[in-house]
């Protein structure tokens, strides 16, 4: 998958239906996903404490939500172009 879309909610903002997530977490990251097709759902960080981020592919209505801007721009695929003046960071878009 060479882009990960997703948007920042309270967490008392959230709500899914259907069957219960599942989860795991790595250090300070947490990331769910639906228990039937794996298919990714949230993700968590502690440096963000009360946000949850939804991939937008979950979404009832993605379009809505434009990008502000671009994380992890080091691993960016060579083929992937994307002309926009967003700020762009090597790594995560908040110190760590």
């Amino acid at each position: 998958m060479p882009v990960a879309a997703f948007v920042g909610f309270p967490e008392e903002m959230t709500t899914f239906e259907g069957e219960a997530r599942r989860s795991f977490r790595a250090g300070s990251i947490e990331r769910s996903f639906c228990g039937r097709c794996g298919s990714p759902l949230t993700y968590r960080d502690e440096k963000l404490p009360g946000e949850v981020c939804v991939y937008l592919g979950v979404m009832n209505e993605p379009e809505r939500f434009a990008p502000t801007l671009h994380a992890f721009e080091s691993q960016r695929l060579p083929f992937l172009k994307i002309d926009d003046h967003l700020p762009r960071f090597e790594r995560f878009s908040i110190e760590r």
